[in-house]
């Protein structure tokens, strides 16, 4: 009962500190990227005296690859890293002394699962705290993002395109040159997460472990935009001087003017993630093959309009295989297959492969390979990622666990490092 009461302090500390922050993302933070040059997408100056006096007409085409990129970006989010369920502690009952016993001199993977089960009756509490920034989409920089967006065409008054009647002014019977001209928005998107994670299992019988995740995430998110006008090779003629921005603007939200070239949007939200279930059990066990089934449930409990989830809920069946040598060394395979319930497009094939070392009674090290592919997905391809960490017991018997995850590949949206911390302990 203590520790239920310090983990229960522990977890209302740790969301009091998240919670802190202002939250300021009051319509979501998906609507950030659309928003930006007051959500019309970008409008130039109407110059005074130019030789075609209007508004650059860049809005729909802009505004169409902000939300194409917002779109791309907020499929990806929601979905956070999650640590095992199962936890360090594996028991079996000793007949001989009457007592359940540690099954391994290892504590366990940290992302991965082994087939090892925790024991009737036994009871795993673990809270972790996990923080990383979104690093880069599809393997370009989230601060080097850039969109070209095109003039719109023009019409005249009775819906035919307009074209040049008068050779003063460029090529006879062409659009004007200055519906050649682009704007390039250079694009720094910075996505700061933190989650904060409360997860139990416990064993129903020897061979069935039941248990529940329940995060706790906090988003941060700011974009800066900046317009260039890239001026037609065409165009230079008097129609040079048609795109401009307005002088001295600075846009900041605001609508349908100043139409200056740069933008910015920023917002942060906190709150409950997608829930997670989980149940495991052991069909296969002996000294050194062990083989388990399990079944992930999440719950779409999250707002997906502010990044906290996914929205979708979502079934994982999954075949876990383990071989402990020497009490010591643990390689363990994972291989399931994720059913997005909403949207067959996003089912994926999820493996890890590894292993966990028992380097001494009280330190475990582990090391992963962790991947996540969808077979009708979007194009995004597969992701990889590597999972390196440690566990240690203290002599009270908390397990506390510091893991890092590194990007293997560059597909979809990435972070560059997640750092993650753990403490657990059997009851």
């Amino acid at each position: 009962m203590k520790f239920i009461r310090s983990a229960r302090s522990a977890m209302t500390l740790c969301i009091s500190l998240l919670s802190a922050m202002p939250i300021h993302a009051m319509a979501g933070l998906n609507s950030l990227l659309p928003s930006l040059y007051g959500g019309n997408g970008v409008y130039l100056w109407l110059v005074p005296g130019s030789a075609f006096p209007h508004y650059g007409h860049f809005a729909a085409d802009a505004l169409m690859h902000f939300n194409m990129l917002n779109d791309s970006i907020s499929s990806q989010m929601g979905a956070y890293p999650t640590s095992s369920g199962a936890g360090g502690f594996a028991f079996e009952y000793d007949e001989e002394l009457g007592t359940y016993t540690k099954k391994t001199q290892s504590l366990g993977p940290i992302f991965a699962e082994r087939a090892n089960t925790l024991g009737k009756g036994k009871f795993n509490f673990n809270v972790s705290y996990s923080f990383f920034d979104f690093n880069s989409y599809n393997g370009t920089d989230l601060g080097s993002q850039q969109i070209v967006a095109d003039h719109m065409p023009m019409f005249n008054a009775n819906g035919t395109p307009l074209i040049n009647t008068n050779p003063a002014f460029g090529p006879v019977g062409q659009p004007y040159v200055f519906t050649l001209d682009k704007v390039l928005v250079n694009l720094n998107l910075r996505i700061h997460t933190q989650i904060l994670n409360l997860g139990g299992t416990y064993g129903i019988t020897d061979k069935l472990d039941v248990g529940a995740l329940v995060p706790y995430v906090r988003i941060q998110e700011s974009i800066y935009a900046h317009g260039i006008i890239q001026i037609s090779p065409l165009n230079n003629g008097r129609f040079r001087t048609v795109h401009q921005w307005q002088p001295g603007a600075t846009f900041n939200n605001g609508i349908n003017g100043p139409y200056g070239p740069d933008s910015t949007a920023s917002g942060s939200a906190a709150g409950l993630g997608d829930i997670m279930l989980h149940a495991k059990y052991q069909w296969l066990q002996s000294d050194t093959h062990n083989l388990a089934g399990a079944l992930y449930v999440v719950l779409p409990t999250g707002d997906k309009s502010n990044f906290l989830g996914t929205g979708e809920a979502k079934v994982k069946p999954t075949v876990i295989y383990s071989r402990t040598y020497f009490e010591t060394l643990t390689p363990h395979l994972n291989l399931g297959y994720n059913f997005d319930l909403s949207n067959a497009t996003r089912n994926a094939v999820e493996y890890a492969a590894g292993f966990d070392f028992g380097a001494s009674k009280t330190l475990t090290a582990s090391a992963d390979i962790i991947g996540r592919t969808e077979p009708r997905g979007d194009g995004t391809g597969e992701k990889i990622d590597g999972s390196v960490g440690f566990k240690w017991i203290s002599p009270a018997e908390y397990v506390y666990t510091v893991n890092t995850l590194l990007p293997l590949n560059h597909a979809g949206l990435r972070s560059n490092l997640i750092t993650m911390f753990n403490v657990e302990h059997a009851l």
